[in-house]
C-alpha cells in the first residue's frame, strides 16, 4: 500500500475492523465527484491481469460507455451465486451480460451510479447490512448492470492467516436474516429504540431480499460467439 500510494500520490486510509456498509458511507458522492468512475473491491478478491481471462479495467470503461453500461463487474470465480456457473450452463461464457443484480466482490461503479447507491445506506444498519446489493436495482431501476464473462476474477475465501473460511451458501444467508426478521422488532436494537428512518431501511431490505426471485435473469448484450444469442438467453 505504501509503494502504491507513493508512486500514484494518492491517501490510503485504512480503518480495519469496520462494517461494510459503515466503510461504504465513507465514500460520499462529494468525495468522489472528481471521478467519473468509481471502484469497489474486496481484500479477498484475486484478480489476473494475464491470461485468457484477465480483467482489464479499460476494456470494462470501454464496454461501460459503448453499451451505456453504469455498472460492471468480470465474473467472479466463488461467489454465493454461482453465477459463472449459471453463464456456462446457458451458453453465456466469455459474453457480456445484462444482469439484474451484481452481488459486491469487484464493480466499476459511473459517479451517478454511485451516488443512487449511495442515497440507499443508512449507518445504523450496522451487522444487518445485507441485501443492499439485493436492492440496488429496485431502488435505481434507471441503471443498467453488467456482467463481463470474458474476464474472470477470484474470491479466495481465506481468513487473515491464510486459512479457508467457511462461507455461508445462498440459503443459509437467506434463513440467517429470516430468522433475524422474525424474532425481533425491527424498531429495537441492542435495547435502543431505532428512528423511523432506520425502521425503514430496515424493512426495505427485508423487501428486497424476499423479492429476489430474478437475480438470475441474464440477458446477452455481446458474445465472441453469437450466432445466436436469442436462444442462449433462455433458461
Amino acid at each position: 500500500l505504501r509503494s502504491l500510494r507513493d508512486k500514484l500520490g494518492c491517501t490510503v486510509p485504512r480503518t480495519p475492523g469496520v462494517q461494510w456498509v459503515t466503510f461504504l458511507q465513507f465514500i460520499t458522492p462529494t468525495l468522489v465527484a472528481n471521478y467519473d468512475y468509481i471502484a469497489l473491491i474486496l481484500d479477498d478478491v484475486m484478480i489476473p491481469n494475464k491470461g485468457e481471462y484477465a480483467v482489464d479495467p479499460k476494456r470494462m470503461i470501454e464496454n461501460m460507455e459503448n453499451h451505456n453500461i453504469q455498472v460492471m463487474t468480470p465474473g467472479i470465480v466463488g461467489d454465493t451465486h454461482r453465477f459463472v456457473q449459471t453463464a456456462e450452463e446457458r451458453g453465456l461464457d466469455k459474453c457480456l451480460v445484462e444482469v439484474n443484480y451484481i452481488e459486491t466482490y469487484l464493480q466499476l461503479y459511473s459517479r451517478d451510479a454511485w451516488e443512487c447507491y449511495y442515497k440507499m445506506l443508512h449507518y445504523t444498519t450496522g451487522n444487518k447490512n445485507w441485501f443492499y446489493d439485493f436492492c440496488y436495482k429496485p431502488q435505481c431501476p434507471d441503471l443498467k448492470l453488467a456482467q463481463d464473462f470474458g474476464m474472470l476474477a477470484y474470491h479466495m475465501n481465506m481468513d487473515g492467516q491464510g486459512i479457508e473460511e467457511e462461507r455461508p451458501n445462498e440459503e443459509q444467508i437467506i434463513a440467517s436474516a429470516a430468522s433475524v426478521d422474525t424474532n425481533t422488532d425491527e424498531s429495537i436494537e441492542n435495547g435502543f429504540l431505532l428512528n423511523p428512518d432506520a425502521v425503514k431501511i430496515r424493512q426495505m431490505l427485508t423487501q428486497c431480499r424476499d423479492s429476489g426471485s430474478d437475480i438470475r435473469e441474464l440477458k446477452a448484450i455481446s458474445c465472441p460467439h453469437s450466432t445466436n444469442q436469442a436462444e442462449s438467453e433462455k433458461e
